[in-house]
């Protein structure tokens, strides 16, 4: 993964639709903790767990 992360820095898109939901995703804890604001679409054609963890039965209800 981090060998895309250039291009996607760069804001080659690769053909991903850039259009879908921005979601955030928190990472680290304590002072550590930094939440990043990601395009759903962009960040599940670049990994598989978040494809799945994106599809609709899988978000929270409150979504």
């Amino acid at each position: 993964m981090a060998a895309i992360l250039p291009d996607i820095l760069s804001g080659e898109s690769h053909g991903a639709d850039l259009n879908g939901p921005i979601i955030a995703i928190t990472v680290g804890g304590g002072k550590l903790k930094r939440t990043f604001d990601v395009d759903e679409k962009l960040l599940a054609k670049h990994s598989a767990f978040f494809a799945i963890a994106v599809k609709k039965k899988w978000k929270d209800k409150d979504d």
